[in-house]
């Protein structure tokens, strides 16, 4: 073999190593994109919170409810949450998972949505919004009263759950579902205050 034919064999398996390398670090890049892209869309999820508190206010005697935050910077849709209350145990009993109603719109901010008084039509009043100052508080310590689980669709239209099991050793999962996977509550109207 001349020394000519072995620079070429040479500069072949060069090129043919240096497509390979290429091909493998396309495929490191693409994978990198993927979790960032994964990344993105669940930071809006990631955002949205619900939680059961006591409020009071000076000129108001304490008030159970919860309260709702949307950190992000565009409005979640189709919000439904699932409490449990000591307060419904009849229609646990009949297998329902008392809600606290399907809101169709929830922009930025905190809301609390008030437990209403036994024997109201509806056991949620509407949504109001939390001033800065207002600081509901949470209630952590009990299973008597918790958000089991919520739903919503973020601005994308991509739909998420977020559920509590408070016997699991991790709580709080996030995962997102199809759309024809949100849950069809049959829901009363809200009381006004």
């Amino acid at each position: 073999m001349a020394f000519g034919d072995i620079i070429s064999v040479l500069a072949l398996l060069l090129a043919l190593l240096s497509l390979i390398v290429s091909g493998w670090l396309v495929v490191i890049e693409h994978r990198r994109d993927e979790r960032a892209r994964e990344r993105e869309r669940r930071e809006q999820a990631t955002l949205v919170q619900a939680y059961v508190a006591e409020f009071a206010t000076p000129d108001a005697p304490r008030r159970w409810g919860i309260v709702v935050i949307n950190a992000g910077q565009s409005s979640v849709t189709n919000l439904l949450i699932w409490t449990r209350s000591k307060v419904d145990p009849e229609r646990r009993a009949n297998g329902e998972l008392p809600t606290a109603g399907r809101y169709l719109t929830v922009p930025p901010g905190r809301y609390f949505i008030e437990r209403a008084e036994a024997g109201a039509a509806y056991p949620w009043r509407f949504p109001v919004v939390l001033r800065d100052d207002e600081r509901p508080q949470p209630i952590m310590n009990t299973l008597d009263w918790l958000v089991e689980k919520f739903e919503f669709a973020d601005a994308n239209g991509q739909c998420w759950r977020r559920t509590y099991d408070p016997t699991a050793v991790e709580t709080g999962d996030l995962s997102a579902i199809d759309g024809s996977e949100l849950s069809k509550p049959r829901l009363g109207r809200p009381q006004r205050r």
